[in-house]
């Protein structure tokens, strides 16, 4: 935990060899000593400004990670990033500085994750030089003492000379990021392309139309060239003088914007895309959108050539799992090439998509060898959570005999308990009862909580037992019985339900999951339709 001046963990960060993971320990380690100048030297006055501690140390991480693990690193891990919070509509319509909260932690997605994003494109529209001069005068002049966001806004304009009000008025102080739907024409005549990029978010409260410098990149067969657009407005249409047709279009080539982007091209651009857009994002973007495009064999074969060939490991894993969702007999041949892949965490996303193979009896055998013979622990709680999927009639015994094998951090033990839950097998129970009891490591209980709502729902005594959780103080285990009891649509979860909403012990989001359960629980039961 980070306090003013020290730094505590918990035991799971000191990873074992064997994990071979890319959550490494060292961009922990980086995020805690950034607070010793963002937290220690200089800290937020109130919760409401509590990017300015947490945002600071999450966009450490990802220098540190540029520094020592290169570039391309550092872009995927924001492109994922991205993604993840554009995605997650309960932190969208939240600004930054947000002073309407019921406990500091329910929007720590955008303190950290959004607030790291703000930081990065701060820091693209400074320049490097200064924005390392930026920060360290908002540092000097403000050191040992309690700052709100106005502070770094003046320390910025005082050590660059550049008036950035409008940057924080819609990153900071407003809410949302902007979602493009982007197009063009190409006229062959004049030797141009013409874009149109539209904002098609929702402009409603703190959210508004963004002002956003975009690099474009056009290659032709002459070559590349890059073109700065300011978008702005609902719709704008900008054209440019290119030397011949388009191969490739990119926009914000670099991934310098926090942003959703629908861009509408031929599955021939996005595989021209894949396997010659210079930047990772450029590249996962392709992928990605590869992915939604079924039935073309020509996509299958370019994301398989990546998922083997490209040189970074990121693209690699996008690959397989656009293959792993495309499907079908070409999809999973390409999948299974790349097992004998040298890194663990490719390895990882092939297994992964193995669970949903289909008409295919091999696989499930496949997949016990790989949990018994992988050196990776990553690999080896995939293949658990793949062989749920696959369910083969040796299923539960070898579950069982997952849970009793110990691994660092439990990660094994943790695997197994989530697979009976998929698997749903009645017989997977009483080891889940075992492991739910009070007195296991947390994360072991709360793997065995989620699976217990899945199973046996008729069963009483499980309800009981989960109804007996809630009255724990560790908000961790109350949170997954709430989930499990949704799950197994006990009416008797009602009446404890209600009373733990009216304590007012739960944060803002446990009571917004337990406020959902409750609705579920109240509805009458669904009458089994009559055979004719």
């Amino acid at each position: 935990m980070s306090s003013a001046g020290w730094r505590t963990r918990a035991p799971p960060p000191i990873r074992a060899v064997r994990c071979e993971t890319l959550q490494k320990a060292d961009g922990l380690i980086a995020h805690e000593l950034a607070h010793q100048w963002f937290g220690d030297l200089v800290t937020c006055k109130d919760w409401a400004n509590l990017w300015l501690n947490e945002g600071f140390a999450t966009y450490f991480e990802t220098l540190w990670e540029e520094h020592q693990y290169g570039a391309d690193e550092a872009a995927y891990s924001l492109w994922q990033n991205r993604n993840s919070w554009m995605n997650n509509q309960r932190l969208y319509p939240v600004p930054m500085v947000n002073r309407n909260f019921k406990d500091a932690t329910e929007y720590a997605g955008n303190i950290y994750g959004k607030g790291g994003w703000v930081l990065h494109m701060l820091r693209q529209q400074l320049g490097d030089a200064e924005f390392y001069r930026a920060m360290k005068h908002y540092l000097e002049t403000n050191r040992g003492q309690n700052v709100v966001t106005a502070d770094l806004v003046k320390a910025i304009e005082q050590a660059t000379a550049t008036n950035v009000d409008q940057f924080f008025d819609q990153w900071v102080y407003g809410a949302g990021a902007p979602r493009f739907k982007v197009g063009y024409t190409y006229d062959e005549a004049a030797r141009q392309v013409k874009l149109t990029v539209e904002q098609t978010q929702k402009v409603e409260d703190r959210v508004g139309l963004f002002r956003v410098p975009v690099e474009m990149e056009i290659t032709t067969a002459a070559g590349r060239k890059n073109f700065p657009i300011t978008v702005a407005q609902a719709k704008d249409t900008f054209t440019f003088a290119v030397d011949g047709p388009p191969l490739m279009v990119l926009f914000d080539k670099a991934n310098k914007v926090l942003k959703s982007l629908e861009f509408n091209k031929p599955p021939k651009e996005w595989i021209y895309q894949l396997r010659n857009a210079a930047t990772v994002p450029g590249r996962a973007d392709a992928a990605k959108a590869l992915g939604e495009m079924r039935h073309d064999e020509e996509v299958v074969t370019a994301l398989g050539q990546a998922a083997l060939k490209d040189g970074f490991w990121g693209i690699r894993a996008e690959a397989l799992r656009a293959l792993g969702h495309i499907g079908g007999p070409s999809a999973q041949k390409q999948i299974l090439a790349a097992l004998a892949n040298e890194k663990p965490w490719v390895r990882q996303v092939a297994v992964e998509q193995m669970g949903s193979f289909k008409d295919d009896p091999s696989v499930a055998t496949r997949l016990e060898t790989i949990f018994r013979e992988d050196k990776a622990y990553r690999v080896r709680t995939a293949a658990l959570a793949s062989l749920a999927q696959q369910k083969p009639a040796n299923a539960v015994e070898l579950l069982r005999a997952a849970v009793g094998i110990d691994s660092p951090d439990d990660r094994l033990r943790i695997a197994a308990l989530r697979a009976l839950g998929t698997l749903g097998d009645d017989r997977g129970v009483p080891v889940l009862v075992e492991w739910s009891a009070t007195g296991k490591p947390f994360p072991v209980r709360l793997a065995a909580i989620t699976s217990l709502g899945q199973l046996d729902r008729k069963n009483k005594s499980i309800t009981e037992r989960l109804l007996a959780y809630m009255a724990e103080p560790y908000r961790a285990v109350r949170f997954a019985t709430i989930t499990a009891l949704g799950q197994r649509g006990d009416a008797e979860a009602v009446a404890p339900l209600e009373a733990l909403l009216k304590s007012g012990e739960l944060s803002e989001r446990q009571e917004q999951v337990a406020r959902g359960v409750l609705e579920r629980l109240k509805q009458p039961p669904v009458a089994p339709a009559e055979k004719k």
